[in-house]
């Protein structure tokens, strides 16, 4: 990584220089995907204080293939910038477009046959579909009953009458996997190599706060990342590791847990940094 290098680039709207850093937190994983962890490398990751196990099945579905986890991590790390960029622009007041789109189908989904990952909702029940609230509003007071909704897919408006399920906690859902589209009035291209997932949100919107205002928001000082920052996103244990960056002079936080029985498990370890 090229520290000399930055890391924000703003094209299209006057930036300013800042001072001090804005640190993240980086998670390694070994285990899934990225080849098999034994029971002995298990147990001496479990025993360092800079390292956790977790059960594989915890961190990657069965099946996963490197090609896979390589893929899914790099639109994570996609939608945690645009995410940053967006949440930084509302921050200063500064508009932008947003538009909900669906990223794909849940299993047994009421959408099926019916939806179909890119396409973009246009209105639900004669309401615009200006935010996800919108859309479990009318899903809400419709009680069940069969929603018209309508998308626009590659360009043309489809319309489709959908009979909502039932999700977990009893709300009324149509089933799909959701993602936000923006839409910016000025580029910021953000360049870190060699990361990926839902990670540095919140150092990201910092770091383009400051790039976009006079001044800067930590003075000289460094930041250290708290848990990666994101708009809506389902639990991810990575995201919520208990490991935080941390000061130089602060003592490392530890991690520590019972580990489960050890016969039929696979495991994946990983150790956190700061970037």
């Amino acid at each position: 990584m090229d520290h000399n290098k930055p890391v924000i680039s703003i094209t299209g709207h006057a930036s300013y220089p800042a001072k001090g850093n804005l640190d993240l937190t980086t998670v390694y994983i070994n285990g899934g995907p990225n080849g098999p962890v034994n029971i002995f490398e298990a147990f001496q990751a479990w025993l360092d204080g800079s390292k956790a196990v977790y059960p594989e099945e915890l961190l990657y579905p069965k099946g996963t293939t490197k090609q896979q986890s390589e893929q899914e991590s790099a639109l994570a790390m996609t939608t945690s910038q645009e995410n940053a960029i967006a949440s930084a622009l509302q921050e200063e007041n500064i508009p932008y477009g947003q538009k909900l789109a669906v990223a794909g189908l849940s299993d047994g989904s009421a959408s099926a046959g019916k939806l179909q990952a890119g396409d973009v909702f246009t209105s639900i029940n004669g309401k615009a579909v200006t935010s996800l609230n919108v859309v479990q509003t009318a899903l809400a007071d419709g009680a069940g009953a069969p929603a018209a909704v309508v998308v626009d897919r590659n360009g043309k408006p489809v319309t489709v009458s959908i009979t909502p399920g039932k999700g977990s906690n009893g709300k009324y859902i149509l089933g799909v996997l959701l993602q936000y589209k923006f839409t910016f009035p000025f580029d910021v291209k953000i360049s870190l190599d060699q990361v990926g997932g839902p990670s540095a949100g919140m150092m990201f919107a910092l770091g383009i706060i400051d790039s976009i205002t006079p001044g800067t928001s930590q003075g000289a000082s460094m930041w250290p990342a708290p848990a990666p920052f994101r708009r809506t996103a389902p639990w991810d244990p990575l995201a919520e590791s208990p490991r935080k960056c941390a000061e130089p002079a602060a003592a490392a936080p530890r991690f520590s847990s019972r580990l489960p029985p050890i016969a039929t498990r696979s495991w994946a370890t990983f150790r956190t940094g700061c970037r």
